[in-house]
């Protein structure tokens, strides 16, 4: 189930960004630096493939990009400087937002450190799962007919 979750994150994350690659507009022109290491709030467990995306200061225009790796560290290079956002994203947590985002210093390197990512707990509507036998059933070495099942046993007076 997680892997499925990944899987579609991932998906939907480059699908994403192939349209928003093609609308980049930045220069680079600086070597500043972000990064950071994810992990889960509760157990402290590195949060793998959570999505970092850096965008202009309020647009929809993304800057750079980054994937977290295996234990949960990121780092997102080549940014020129200026203020951005930064949003952290991942199936079954909060995200993380961080506005106005400055770097102002050629090759400066912003160490966010550990970032604990909390779970989102949704609560779904009831479930029911119905089950409904066949009228006749074939098994090796006999047949079976259910007949709650059959109209032709359904009540009936004789008059």
């Amino acid at each position: 189930m997680k892997t499925i979750k990944v899987i579609i994150s991932v998906i939907l994350l480059f699908v994403f960004l192939q349209g928003a690659h093609a609308q980049q507009s930045v220069p680079v022109d600086s070597n500043c630096k972000i990064k950071g290491v994810l992990v889960d709030a509760d157990d402290q467990v590195p949060v793998e493939f959570a999505n970092v995306v850096l965008y202009a200061l309020n647009k929809t225009v993304v800057v750079t990009w980054s994937i977290s790796g295996d234990k949960g560290a990121f780092e997102l290079s080549k940014i020129p400087q200026g203020e951005y956002d930064l949003a952290i994203t991942f199936v079954g947590y909060e995200d993380k937002k961080m506005q106005r985002v400055v770097f102002n210093k050629p090759g400066f390197t912003l160490d966010l450190g550990i970032i604990n990512f909390n779970k989102v707990a949704t609560a779904i509507g009831e479930v029911s799962v119905v089950g409904v036998q066949k009228t006749y059933q074939s098994k090796i070495d006999k047949k079976v007919i259910n007949v709650s099942k059959d109209i032709n046993s359904t009540g009936g007076d004789c008059h």
